[in-house]
């Protein structure tokens, strides 16, 4: 995992209760909360794969924790991505 003391915005302490605030995203912070609560990982029915990706190896997720309908989707998404790009380079398009 990244190191996240490069996140940390702000540390709080109230009542023995450590709050942590970090410098991501939240549009995905819930699915890898639960993730780490039930094991395995479902994303939004609509998202950026270039994001999800990120997010995942920001936390350290593995795709194998994606459930397999999950999986399927964020792999044909990265395809598209990918096809994208290539087609924007030789249009020279940004």
């Amino acid at each position: 995992m990244k190191e996240l003391t490069d996140e940390i915005e702000n540390v709080k302490v109230h009542h023995d209760v450590i709050e942590v605030e970090v410098n991501r995203t939240p549009v995905l912070f819930h699915y890898i909360l639960d993730l780490c609560v039930k094991g395995s990982m479902h994303l939004p029915s609509a998202f950026c794969a270039k994001l999800v990706h990120e997010e995942m190896e920001f936390w350290g997720v593995s795709e194998r924790k994606l459930v397999t309908c999950c999986w399927a989707k964020l792999t044909s998404e990265k395809e598209k991505q990918i096809t994208l790009e290539k087609v924007q380079k030789e249009w020279g398009v940004a």
